[in-house]
């Protein structure tokens, strides 16, 4: 006769193993006597489910979730590792949800599309400078005022959107506030 083990705190199924007969009372009885563990039971357990320990309720078997070694997250910054049986607590995710994006986020976005925008120009190290306005080089004042009226625009974007984000408590993701950054159109190709 086989006999289940289970964990004598926890309740979970540990192993199965054949049991002992007990040899006095079934000398005294006349008929085999099993001999069950006390943290035993002779109920075959359920097939275990991913994601699930079998558990001994003291009548019967039953599935709880197993989430035992992860880390779940309630922000960004806070998490825990779980230690017991059962579901996830309420208000925790096993997904670490997205960083915050901060101001700082949003500066160095607006500085790393200028920049790509100068470098993709070919102005490498400075802008196209506003002294070149009145530039007998054509392209120069051209790419001057284009660059005062682009630079203008990235501001004035970055601006509506920490606005916004002051009036309404919501920002775009980072993502999504590259996406919205305006577009250089140099009138001189």
């Amino acid at each position: 006769m086989k006999e289940y083990l289970f964990d004598r705190m926890t309740g979970e199924f540990i192993r199965e193993q054949e049991a002992c007969i007990d040899p006095l009372e079934s000398r005294k009885l006349e008929r085999d006597v099993w001999m069950i563990s006390a943290n035993g039971t002779t109920t075959p357990p359920p097939e275990k489910k991913d994601g699930y320990a079998v558990i001994w309720n003291g009548s019967a078997w039953e599935q709880i979730e197993d989430h035992r070694g992860e880390t779940v997250w309630k922000s960004y910054e806070e998490s825990m590792e779980i230690k017991e049986l059962g579901a996830i607590p309420e208000g925790w995710s096993a997904e670490q949800p997205e960083k915050p994006v901060t101001a700082d986020d949003y500066d160095a976005a607006m500085e790393a599309h200028l920049l790509a925008t100068r470098v993709a120009r070919g102005y490498t190290l400075r802008e196209p400078s506003p002294t070149y306005d009145d530039s007998p080089n054509v392209r120069w004042a051209s790419d001057a005022a284009d660059w005062k009226a682009f630079f203008t625009a990235v501001m004035e974007y970055g601006l509506a959107v920490m606005n916004e984000y002051a009036a309404t408590g919501k920002a775009p993701s980072l993502d999504e506030f590259k996406a919205g950054l305006p577009q250089m159109n140099w009138t001189i190709r």
